[in-house]
């Protein structure tokens, strides 16, 4: 017996209870609030300050930035 319910991939015949769990409900209804404070959902205030927080750490040679050459040593949701 799958132990996946039907809204997950799970077989239509099971026996447990398939409603999709409230915390979940707003991953259908395109609400994105659950992104909040990622990386591309930030606000403009939180931006500058992972900027700010990355030239820090560029000056105190604990960051290194991305060139055509080479990738950063720390991607920003690492930094974040």
């Amino acid at each position: 017996m799958p132990l996946l319910p039907s809204f997950l991939g799970g077989s239509s015949n099971e026996t447990h209870d398939e409603k999709i769990p409230e915390t979940n409900i707003h991953l259908l209804a395109g609400n994105d609030s659950h992104l909040k404070d990622h990386i591309g959902h930030l606000t403009p205030e939180q931006q500058d300050a992972l900027d700010r927080f990355k030239a820090l750490l560029l000056e105190q040679g604990l960051y290194k930035a991305a060139t055509p050459e080479s990738a950063p040593n720390y991607d920003d949701s690492t930094i974040l």
